[in-house]
């Protein structure tokens, strides 16, 4: 089956209940959005890592600014986290630290060493958030839910012919087929293409060896195990069949088929053709008829074919039939729902003698290499150009309850009434219970038309050779193949029937949607989607969006807050001062002001600014104080009075001193301006 179509993809919210109510919603929608939100995303995850780096950044700051007297290194290391520099820019710039100052100062590479480190995680963590932003979007084999106007059941008018739904199964058929020689048979390696139209390729089986399912006599091989079992074991419809039920609508299937080959001696008969009652062309000269009969006399034979149609053909056939009444003493079983496959072996010849029970070959006939080398060759005709195999198929059905523990039935046949035998269930179980049972009574193992070893045969008909277990492979190939079909089923309840029948007679078969539970079991298929889509998951996109903003308040309203909250707290207003003093600008102020230049205000902020409009000089590159016949002089806020009573007024001359004075009584911090009094 390829993908499901993008016109029956939903678009929007819904909730992927497989990974919970929570981490399960998601929102499927076109490439262009979908490529939007991941470059939204790749901004939020930068812009979360860049905050709570600015709080990292600050908050290692406040723990070192204890105000204690420290060396050149210390000081540079303080100025740098203040600039907030990237994590990549502080790690090499912390390099540099290492570089130029190691000899100089003491403990340097152990000092140095921390910072780095920081920065490197800080580095790696902003490039593990960008890339593990884009795992909020997935954009390739999607899991999507279908929406498709054309849902319906298969439900065909009571008492109607089998030919009303023939098309449909014939399409089914034709798509289930090859998907079972793709998906159910790649033991275990990477699935194709084909396989990725499901949540989950195929479903699991177990092959083993049992004891015959009908009385002892009517299975060939002997033994205690001359039967093949196949068991699906319990398949929660949620992960094998990609529905989105929640907990208590949960259902769950088993189903368990035992099959043996039945003998041929007293169950068949041999005729001319002349005698055939269900004559469909003249007969052929000499020709013989053989019918098989494994039911009662009343129901007629199962089976009848042509030898001489079977002596010339030169493939592998095969014939199902379930609609016959077993001999109670021979195939009667009550608990499981039974089958007849015929295969037909034909003409086809084998270069090696056969041993295996449905395929046995060891009539030799010898005859001249068709290449005309006049080299005689051997090959094996098989014993009997017909095999049966009977099949005892047992289903198990299990719902969730609201109110108590699940509900499972016995192995059983297909239930006749949905509402006898599970009471318990709600409406929306019940239709798809039914649903089920419809599919399996449509395509059940007596419907598959296919051999693996006809995969095997070569033009002419040879077959180089089979193992002796073959027909065990081959019951195994069947039963895939119901699987296969139910798989197909059950997605086209959403999809619509009508969607994969297109030869225009879903008319006759497909019902209508009418109750709310019908209505709801069309919004509950899931299925893969190779593109064409993105699927966003809500909770990762809100964690982002909410971690990314929640980083960048804090770190924009963190310093206002503690600024405000140092008038209350007179602890931390030293700390805080020094992240102000550490900034660029408040260390551009204070080289202009030890040059002499400006009259500045707005000490106590990130940005200070001049009392009056100023031109600056270019900064030098190295200063030394001046000395003059007072004294050193030393430029700091407001001091363009104290180097005008320097540059040429006397210590306690007229109103110079006095200025001096009243500005010395009003600085607010005193320790930065030297003493002046003591060079007098």
């Amino acid at each position: 089956m390829s993908e499901v179509d993008a016109k029956f993809v939903h678009r929007g919210l819904w909730t992927n209940l497989e990974k919970g109510p929570i981490l399960g919603k998601t929102i499927t929608t076109n490439l262009s959005t979908g490529t939007l939100v991941i470059a939204l995303l790749a901004i939020l995850s930068s812009l979360a890592t860049a905050h709570v780096w600015h709080l990292a950044a600050f908050a290692y700051h406040q723990i070192r600014a204890n105000g204690a007297p420290a060396d050149g290194l210390f000081r540079q290391q303080q100025a740098l986290l203040r600039t907030l520099p990237t994590p990549s820019s502080y790690l090499t710039d912390s390099l540099k630290l290492w570089w130029y100052w190691k000899g100089r100062a003491d403990s340097v590479s152990l000092r140095c060493t921390l910072q780095p480190l920081i920065a490197l995680f800080f580095t790696i963590a902003t490039l593990a958030a960008s890339i593990s932003s884009s795992f909020v979007v997935d954009t390739t084999n999607l899991e999507v839910l279908v929406d498709s106007p054309f849902c319906a059941p298969v439900s065909p008018p009571r008492g109607s012919p089998f030919s009303t739904v023939l098309t449909y199964m014939t399409a089914v058929t034709d798509v289930a087929q090859p998907y079972v020689n793709e998906c159910y048979d790649n033991n275990g390696t990477s699935f194709p293409a084909l396989c990725s139209a499901f949540t989950r390729p195929d479903i699991p089986l177990v092959n083993e060896a049992v004891a015959c399912p009908f009385n002892a006599s009517m299975c060939v091989g002997g033994g205690s195990t001359p039967a093949a079992q196949i068991d699906s074991g319990l398949v929660d419809f949620n992960s094998g069949f990609g529905l989105n039920l929640p907990k208590d609508q949960r259902i769950k299937l088993r189903r368990k088929t035992a099959c043996g080959i039945l003998p041929l001696d007293g169950h068949t008969k041999v005729y001319s053709a002349e005698d055939d009652v269900f004559k469909i062309r003249p007969p052929l000269p000499g020709e013989q008829m053989i019918e098989f009969n494994y039911g009662n006399e009343t129901d007629g034979s199962q089976f009848i074919f042509s030898l001489s149609e079977s002596n010339v053909t030169r493939t592998y056939g095969i014939d199902g039939n379930y609609n016959f009444n077993p001999i109670p003493s021979e195939m009667g079983r009550d608990d499981a729902f039974l089958a007849l496959l015929l295969v037909q072996k034909n003409a086809i010849t084998y270069k090696v003698p056969v041993n295996d029970p449905m395929f046995a070959a060891h009539v030799p006939f010898t005859r001249n290499n068709s290449a005309g080398t006049g080299e005689m060759i051997t090959e094996y005709y098989s014993d009997f150009p017909y095999s049966v195999v009977g099949c005892a198929q047992q289903f198990q059905f299990c719902h969730a309850r609201k109110s108590s523990s699940e509900f499972c039935t016995d192995l059983m046949s297909l239930p006749e009434s949905i509402n006898a035998t599970f009471p318990e269930a709600s409406a929306l179980q019940r239709v798809l219970f039914k649903n089920i049972v419809m599919a399996f009574s449509m395509l059940e193992i007596s419907r598959t038309h296919a051999l693996k070893a006809a995969q095997l045969v070569q033009p002419g008909g040879l077959v180089p050779s089979l193992p002796d277990d073959q027909w065990r492979a081959e019951i195994l190939y069947w039963e895939s193949f119901v699987w296969a079909a139910l798989q197909h089923q059950i997605a086209d309840y959403a999809i619509g029937p009508a969607v994969r029948d297109t030869t225009g007679g879903a008319s006759k078969y497909v019902g209508n949607v009418t109750t709310e539970a019908q209505k709801q079991l069309c919004k509950v298929q899931k299925m893969r989607k190779a593109g064409g889509f993105m699927n966003i998951n809500v909770f990762g996109l809100v964690l982002i969006t909410v971690v990314a903003l929640l980083a960048a308040v804090i770190d924009i309203t963190l310093l206002r807050f503690l600024i405000f909250l140092s008038r209350f707290r007179k602890a931390l207003a030293p700390r805080i001062d020094r992240w102000i003093q550490d900034g660029v600008l408040q260390l551009q102020r204070r080289a202009y002001e030890a040059t002499g230049q400006g009259t500045w205000t707005n000490l106590d902020a990130d940005v200070p600014v001049t009392v009056e409009k100023s031109v600056f000089e270019e900064l030098p590159k190295e200063f030394e104080p001046k000395r003059t016949k007072t004294g050193y002089s030393f430029e700091s806020q407001d001091t363009v009075m104290i180097r005008e009573v320097m540059d040429g007024k006397a210590w306690g001359v007229g109103d110079s001193n006095e200025r001096l004075m009243e500005l010395w009584r009003s600085r607010t911090f005193v320790n930065d301006v030297p003493d002046l009094r003591s060079k007098r």
